[in-house]
């Protein structure tokens, strides 16, 4: 995607590298974060951070044309289970889990209780 989100220096300043809008990018998709917090991460404005992600997405879809995006009626089913999973299990940006999976973890001498699996 780099050709799609790559922008050329002014005069007035140095243009955002290509890598560097596909970190803000990746960031903002796979965290939590509010766009002033990712803004404070990377050094760039809120509004960067907004016209960033819309474009990176763009040019991710236009590198994609036969892949499927989620249908509007698909999505709002998939944010009912995200919101289900936080509500139920306090367990945030999460759209499903794998059964049976157990990862056994030693708990640590002090408070080991807390840690029973």
């Amino acid at each position: 995607v780099e050709p799609e989100i790559a922008h050329e220096n002014t005069h007035l300043r140095e243009a955002v590298s290509a890598k560097r809008r596909l970190a803000v990018t990746l960031c903002y998709l796979a965290s939590t974060a509010e766009y002033p917090t990712i803004g404070n991460l990377f050094g760039v404005s809120r509004s960067f951070v907004c016209q960033c992600i819309k474009e990176v997405c763009h040019a991710i879809a236009k590198q994609f044309p036969n892949h499927q995006m989620l249908s509007a009626s698909l999505w709002v089913m998939t944010l009912r289970v995200i919101r289900g999973y936080e509500e139920t299990w306090n367990f945030p940006m999460c759209v499903g889990a794998v059964d049976g999976t157990r990862i056994p973890m030693l708990a640590p001498n002090k408070n080991h209780t807390d840690y029973v699996n």
